[in-house]
């Protein structure tokens, strides 16, 4: 141990003699840690992050498929859930949830927040308790009963400042009186569920329970002794049933039962990070075998020093031992300023998420757990025996007479220039290899921004609005707000253009209804047409400028009581109608072959399709209908404004709340 000591008093005193080079070592290693250690813990999230459920082995997360229909990874109707409920034996409770945008108000101004509506038995399910106040009671999620919610932890720090007399509190949520009765843990701020603020009980009625939406997201507790396989073989055995008693609304789809791990994240996603873990370990070989080269440089200039070393007795492996901590010394240093780079790197990332609410929460999952330390404590350990140990060697296998003699002459060694030369091939080579993943990643990148999004995207803002559920239930009061606030909006000398829209443009994502086409013999259940469903005001083509191909856009006698129009995509049209037959054919939408929503709809018009961000899949149909015809409680309001965008959102708001100040 004294040797030991005297080695790293030494080692200081030899790197505090070249600032330049240690610094350039630490540097050099320290981004390359740095960043393996970020993504490694970016790859412990999917691999082995911490679950806030008990048990979460034992969990399984209920998906449907319809391969027809080209949808993968569906949720369940309230019909199917209340059918694998009673029919699934592989499960001892299932439980279910699903997000809905809510406004809560009673405050100075209202707050639309995101929240979740879930089975009153989800909480079990998981295992979770609320850190204060009580989970949702059995019978809560019944027609009729008292209305409670649960707060999230965030939310509750946020809006409430901590305070743990808000149990028993009454919020106003869509203009209904509601009793706070818990508030979740903060390890629920877990991956997407961080971005619920609050939580309120699904209502489940067995009579009359609908096939459609498929929008609730199961999670089923694995009864003892049972797989995940088992649950599933149980589960498509469930859902084949379904789609013999009822094939109008169930033929095609079958079920599937994954691990929370697999429901994390797409085998793609999967693909891309492991990719990434891989291309930053070259990386770290790379700034390795940099400072490897560094090593053998300085090691070949330090020939004479350790000569003469050598002549006044020292052995070799203690020689070795003296320049290996000194590596050892530079890399513990690296290695501590490679956390502030990972560090520094899950803060960018925070912040490249944006409003992004559930990328945000996924990358704050990212931290500097005892894991993540370890594993940069290995690297920084395990990083010298890379780059150090060799260079050691070879500094010390030099021959004494010859050593002395090139020093005195201000020469070489040719072995040492070898070495570097084989270093430097090994770097060109991992080099080129991340250098071409990252031109297929630049060039996709490029790509994208380069892409002709079929509309002109400058200045435009989109406003999400929500209206209360309890406030305009009718169809009619939802028509009269959003025409009057369109009215009012166009009115304002900073606007240019404005219409509404049932999506965000590119980002957001269409109801999907299944249609029948006039004059078209009936498909099989399997293979039934379908198209995303669009609702837009009657200025929405021209304020995108959207091509209009063929036809008509719509026009404001398209109201109640008017004939029933569409406008169809680029897409659906050469789907459906190729050539010139779109404008004036007729389709309805249906359930099976029972129609919804009305009956006939005439086509008017053609559009260019829009571009969506899923860039892997071609252009999908989408329909798009008037609003004046098809109101909704929730549309987003997209203005091009005639200056910047961010200056005229006050004056939009205000608007918005002289109308209604909920």
């Amino acid at each position: 141990m004294s040797d030991l000591a005297h080695d790293v008093r030494h080692a200081f005193r030899s790197l505090s003699h070249r600032p330049a080079f240690a610094g350039l070592v630490v540097v050099t290693l320290a981004l390359a840690i740095g960043v393996n250690t970020a993504i490694f813990s970016l790859v412990g999230v999917y691999v082995f992050g911490d679950v806030p459920f008990a048990d979460p082995e034992t969990l399984g997360v209920v998906r449907l498929d319809n391969a027809g229909l080209e949808i993968r990874n569906a949720g369940l109707s309230m019909a199917e859930l209340i059918a694998v409920r009673q029919s699934v034996d592989a499960f001892s409770e299932v439980g279910a949830y699903t997000g809905a945008q809510v406004v809560l108000t009673g405050g100075d101004e209202p707050v639309r927040v995101l929240g979740a509506r879930v089975t009153a038995d989800l909480l079990d399910v998981w295992g979770v308790r609320p850190e204060l106040g009580r989970g949702f009671a059995p019978g809560e999620d019944a027609p009729g009963a008292e209305r409670v919610a649960i707060l999230s932890h965030g939310f509750w720090q946020r809006r409430f400042g901590a305070d743990s007399g808000v149990l028993g509190r009454t919020i106003e949520v869509d203009g209904r009186p509601t009793t706070v009765v818990g508030v979740m843990p903060e390890t629920m701020e877990w991956g997407n569920l961080g971005s619920y603020d609050v939580w309120l009980p699904l209502t489940v009625e067995p009579a009359g329970a609908s096939w459609a939406p498929r929008n609730l997201a199961a999670v089923g507790r694995l009864a003892p002794g049972v797989g995940h396989e088992d649950a599933g073989a149980a589960l498509r055995a469930v859902t084949a049933r379904l789609a013999e008693e009822h094939p109008e609304t169930n033929a095609g789809w079958t079920g599937r039962v994954m691990t929370l791990r697999e429901n994390l994240a797409s085998s793609g996603e999967r693909t891309l990070v492991y990719m990434l873990g891989l291309t930053v370990a070259f990386v770290l070989l790379i700034a390795c075998s940099n400072v490897a080269t560094l090593m053998l440089a300085r090691g070949s200039a330090r020939s004479a020093e350790i000569a003469v070393r050598e002549a006044l007795g020292a052995a070799r492996g203690r020689i070795v031992r003296q320049l290996l901590v000194e590596s050892l010394i530079l890399s513990i240093a690296a290695g501590l300023l490679g956390l502030v780079v990972a560090w520094s790197a899950f803060a960018g990332l925070i912040w490249t998420a944006g409003g992004d609410t559930g990328l945000r929460h996924f990358f704050e999952m990212l931290s500097l757990d005892y894991r993540v330390l370890a594993f940069a404590t290995a690297v920084s350990l395990a990083a010298p025996l890379f780059f150090g140990l060799w260079p050691a060697l070879r500094a010390t296998r030099l021959r004494l007479v010859e050593s002395l003699k090139a020093s005195g002459r201000g020469g070489g060694d040719g072995g040492s220039m070898r070495g570097q030369r084989l270093l430097v091939g090994l770097q060109v080579a991992l080099a080129l290899s991340v250098l071409i993943v990252t031109a297929a990643l630049l060039t996709g990148m490029v790509g994208v921004y380069s892409l002709d999004l079929g509309f002109a995207p400058e200045r435009l803002l989109a406003l999400d609005l929500h209206l209360p559920e309890g406030k305009y239930r009718e169809a009619d009061d939802q028509r009269r707000f959003f025409e009057r606030v369109l009215a009012d909006v166009r009115a304002d000398p900073a606007v240019e253009a404005a219409s509404w829209i049932s999506r965000r443009p590119i980002a957001g994502s269409s109801e999907r209804k299944e249609l029948r086409i006039e004059g078209r013999a009936e498909p099989t259940p399997e293979r039934r047409p379908w198209a995303g469903l669009v609702t837009v005001g009657p200025e929405y083509f021209r304020l995108l400028n959207l091509d209009l191909l063929r036809g008509r856009g719509f026009r404001s006698a398209d109201r109640p009581g008017a004939p029933p129009v569409a406008v169809v995509n680029r897409a659906a049209a050469e789907r459906w109608w190729p050539g010139d037959e779109a404008v004036g054919a007729r389709l309805r939408f249906e359930s099976g072959s029972a129609p919804v929503d009305g009956g006939w709809i005439e086509v008017v018009g053609v559009v260019e399709s829009e571009v969506r961000l899923d860039l892997e899949t071609p252009t999908r149909p989408e329909i798009y209908l008037p609003v004046a015809q098809r109101p909704r409680p929730a549309l987003t309001l997209v203005v091009r404004p005639r200056g910047e965008p961010s200056a005229v959102v006050p004056g939009l708001r205000e608007r918005i709340w002289t109308i209604d100040p909920g």
